[in-house]
């Protein structure tokens, strides 16, 4: 199966991918970073202004452009074609000339954490990624700054052009409390794009994290949940990176002030023989044991979670190329965390390579959520898109006695008809360049043929990924229709 749009130039890119530069100073490589921020400004642009009709089908057709391009070995085209595109959803008092230049431009921040009153601090370079698409004659300027706990430090002005623009960030900016740094760009008019972010911590974090790993050895896990609640601390201590990895996600995404603030409670608590994250609502990342692998995934327990009572379970299979943090952040802007908290689920999604293709993946999963949180054994769904589509129909038939449903969204694989398969949904996007809708169609009536309880549906003006973040609150109505009677032995510990 191909693999999702977007998410393959992530992975390419993270891959080492670089934009030429001038030497001997290339300008500095593209990372999941950069196409991250592209890919969660159209996402946010999208969900404000959604189109409608044809509108829907060109937007959808663009993420093609952009992958052709990709193949093509025009990465400053590929972020420029899903700048542009988001530029199109927005009111057109908003698609200024300065905008477009903001957008255009990267912040790097080296070192990326600071610790507070160092002897010397960050430097800063600003760039273009891509010439930005002007009206003629526009000469826009844009002030470059850091903004923190109400405070802002100017650092530079670029305007219209390639810009390579690089200095010292101001010891006002460095040497003040903890915290987390942003950079802005501001328009004439005011407003500002967020360019990027950086963190002053008051003790550097290998420090930290060397600590608390100290204090964790000496926790008796003396419990199946404390022994678990170990296991994610240690997990989480691992995200305090000075150095956090441009190419991985989730450091890109984790807040190390935050974060380190918050392990402290966590350790406090386990050192009293109580289990932190125990009814605990909200975002946690961690790891869990599929045979000899570790696989990260990505939690969200909604706040009816502290009743204790018994929630569906939703996991979450995303496409290729991608990792466990683009459902909860990225497809439809995060909408599966909203559909959470409104419908009261609770959200998995783990790394779809590391999770498929293994019997032991579900009961490994659950095993890692019931010391926590209560999951309604009859209400366990799985959806998939692209390759976690794929992943999913095999899961409809690995474990058909386990799940009350499944969703494969443009995907769906090989059905096997010596054995039985939940009821699963399939969902093309009706002009998919990537997973035909008659692929998706093929494998439906396969399983239909062979009399399985499964539906067939497609996505009118659809493409490849836009289609997940609109069709999640109907994937979910449809998985919610379903529940399944478990069988004595699975009840929840």
């Amino acid at each position: 199966m191909k693999a999702s749009p977007t998410l393959v130039l992530v992975l390419a890119l993270a891959a080492g991918t670089a934009l030429a530069g001038p030497d001997p100073d290339p300008l500095p490589r593209l990372g999941r970073g950069d196409i991250l921020d592209s890919f969660l400004r159209f996402e946010r642009a999208y969900r404000d202004h959604p189109p409608v009709g044809e509108r829907l089908a060109a937007v959808n057709r663009a993420f093609g452009r952009a992958t052709r391009a990709f193949f093509r070995g025009g990465i400053g085209q590929v972020v420029k074609t899903l700048d542009a595109t988001a530029a199109t959803l927005r009111p057109r008092d908003e698609d200024t000339p300065a905008r477009r230049l903001a957008e255009s431009l990267r912040v790097i921040v080296e070192p990326p954490v600071v610790v507070a009153g160092a002897e010397t601090g960050p430097a800063f370079r600003v760039y273009s990624v891509y010439d930005a698409d002007l009206t003629a004659g526009a000469k826009p300027e844009l002030a470059v700054r850091v903004r923190f706990a109400g405070a802002t430090v100017p650092l530079a002005r670029v305007s219209a052009g390639p810009v390579d623009v690089s200095g010292a960030i101001p010891a006002a900016a460095w040497k003040s409390e903890p915290g987390i740094r942003t950079v802005e760009m501001v328009l004439p008019d005011g407003s500002s794009v967020v360019a990027g972010r950086w963190f002053v911590v008051a003790t550097p974090l290998a420090s930290v994290r060397a600590a608390n790993e100290t204090r964790l050895g000496e926790v008796k896990g003396d419990t199946p949940a404390l022994a678990d609640a170990l296991r994610i601390a240690r997990d989480r201590n691992s995200l305090l990176r000075d150095r956090p990895d441009r190419n991985r996600s989730i450091d890109m995404l984790t807040d190390p002030v935050a974060l380190s603030r918050a392990l402290t409670a966590e350790i406090e608590a386990l050192e009293k023989g109580r289990d932190p994250y125990a009814r605990r609502p909200g975002h946690l990342w961690r790891t869990i044991t599929v045979g000899r692998r570790r696989v990260p995934v990505r939690l969200h327990a909604p706040r009816a979670v502290t009743s204790g009572e018994p929630l569906p379970l939703v996991v979450a299979l995303h496409g290729a190329g991608a990792d466990e943090n683009v459902f909860p952040e990225a497809y439809g802007a995060g909408r599966i965390v909203r559909l959470a908290e409104e419908r009261g689920f609770i959200m998995a999604s783990p790394l779809t390579t590391g999770f498929m293709g293994n019997s032991r993946c579900l009961p490994a999963l659950l095993g890692a959520i019931e010391p926590h949180w209560s999951v309604d054994r009859s209400r366990v769904y799985v959806i998939g898109h692209s390759l976690g589509g794929m992943a999913a129909t095999l899961f409809a038939q690995s474990e058909a006695d386990r799940l009350a449903g499944v969703v494969a969204l443009a995907g769906g694989g090989r059905v096997r008809t010596d054995r039985a398969m939940a009821p699963t949904l399939f969902l093309a996007g009706e002009i998919d360049p990537i997973v035909p809708a008659s692929r998706v169609r093929s494998a439906y009536e396969s399983a239909k043929a062979a009399g399985f309880p499964v539906e067939f549906r497609v996505a009118k003006n659809y493409g490849h990924t836009l289609l997940v973040g609109d069709h999640l609150p109907e994937a979910i109505a449809w998985l919610f229709e379903r529940r399944r009677t478990p069988a004595k032995t699975e009840e929840p510990r």
